[in-house]
């Protein structure tokens, strides 16, 4: 309850400072016309000033305002979601997460960089699990490896450490035991096709055959997802902070992979 009031807060604070840029832009436009008016500019041919300052607005100001505003509405939405589905759903610092670069990522964090926006916890048939949103990076490099990634990952599930497996176009490639990079150029002759079972289990949930990293270590089974864009919220009526297209599917997904699982731990 306390974190559905803060998020409430928190979305109507973005919305109303929309709703601030938005008039306060507009004034200024009119002040810029009124300005060129008097000074006999605009009847003769008018300036730029008017279009640059409308587009500077737009962009610097609104616009990630606006992008703010759907962050937490997706965020809101996205831990409603696994509340309504599983056990003990609850935010979390990302910093509290149990990943390390060793071990779960296995990369350099001397040439990586990866920030957590932030992440929930859970449990889903007596299984723990884990989600949380981040952006891998390379230090030397300002484009992303990941953007908006999901690392999903799932205690106990009692398999051997194991490479990742990277699946696209229905074929699933192994990269090592490192993180890969999820637009890496791959042959389909490389990897081997995907079961029509996990291809079934990918449509039930709404995902398709080139987001997913998969890979399976001795007391857990870790997902990675690349999120789909966040869409805009409505900003002029009351935020829907209740449901999240993306989270519905990772809800599916997190019960799939703990049904897989327990099928494990019974072998």
């Amino acid at each position: 309850m306390a974190d559905e009031h803060r998020f409430v807060r928190t979305a109507r604070g973005w919305q109303l400072l929309y709703w601030l840029e938005v008039i306060l832009l507009v004034i200024v436009l009119a002040a810029d016309f009124i300005v060129e008016y008097r000074l006999g500019v605009r009847r003769r041919r008018g300036t730029l000033a008017g279009g640059f300052l409308l587009v500077f607005g737009w962009w610097f100001a609104i616009k990630p305002t606006r992008r703010k505003f759907a962050g937490v509405c997706h965020q809101a939405g996205f831990q409603a979601e696994l509340s309504r589905q599983f056990a003990n759903v609850s935010a979390v610092e990302p910093s509290v997460l149990d990943i390390g670069w060793g071990r779960q990522l296995g990369l350099d964090p001397v040439c990586y960089r990866c920030e957590w926006d932030w992440a929930v916890q859970g449990e889903v048939q007596g299984i723990p699990f884990q989600v949380g949103r981040f952006t891998l990076r390379r230090e030397s490099e300002k484009q992303p490896v990941i953007k908006n990634g999901l690392w999903i990952q799932l205690k106990c599930s009692g398999n051997k450490d194991a490479d990742w497996r990277h699946l696209r176009s229905g074929v699933s490639f192994r990269r090592g035991p490192a993180l890969p990079v999820f637009a890496e150029t791959l042959k389909p002759e490389e990897g081997q096709t995907l079961r029509e079972i996990d291809k079934q289990t990918l449509q039930d949930c709404g995902f398709g055959f080139d987001e997913l990293l998969v890979r399976n270590q001795n007391d857990r089974m870790i997902l990675v997802i690349k999120e789909k864009p966040v869409r805009d919220q409505p900003v002029l009526r009351k935020p829907d902070l209740t449901k999240d297209p993306e989270g519905e599917r990772c809800a599916r997904l997190i019960r799939a992979a703990a049904g897989s699982v327990k099928s494990l731990k019974i072998r």
